[in-house]
């Protein structure tokens, strides 16, 4: 899936503080709306956040790369595209996973957001 990374404190919050959230056992996901003046992109546009609680520098840097090359490598997904924010927070436990763990949890997590979305409607 091709994405746009989230920059601002603003975007993320919007995530935040949405109904739609997705919780495993390595990651959070959460759906945000855009604000209707925010200008509409083609791509998903995805934010990553790795606490200081999962580990020093070196770790978390880590985890934001793998997180960022499983989102490329997920398949694209329309319904995500319009007008709406992703944010992933990694959990404590996400040390410990194998990236084939973390793919599955991420792709069923986005389905099942997705699948809630359609019910919103």
């Amino acid at each position: 899936m091709r994405y746009v990374s989230l920059k601002r404190r603003s975007d993320f919050k919007a995530a935040t503080h949405s109904e739609i959230r997705f919780i495993g056992k390595f990651s959070i996901i959460q759906l945000g709306q855009k604000h209707p003046s925010a200008q509409q992109s083609e791509l998903s546009e995805i934010g990553f956040t790795v606490s200081k609680k999962v580990g020093n520098a070196y770790q978390r840097n880590l985890i934001k790369r793998r997180l960022k090359s499983i989102c490329r490598e997920l398949p694209s997904y329309p319904e995500l595209n319009q007008g709406k924010y992703i944010v992933i927070v990694a959990r404590k436990q996400i040390n410990k996973a194998q990236f084939s763990e973390l793919t599955q949890e991420i792709a069923s997590g986005l389905n099942w957001i997705i699948r809630k979305c359609k019910c919103k409607k």
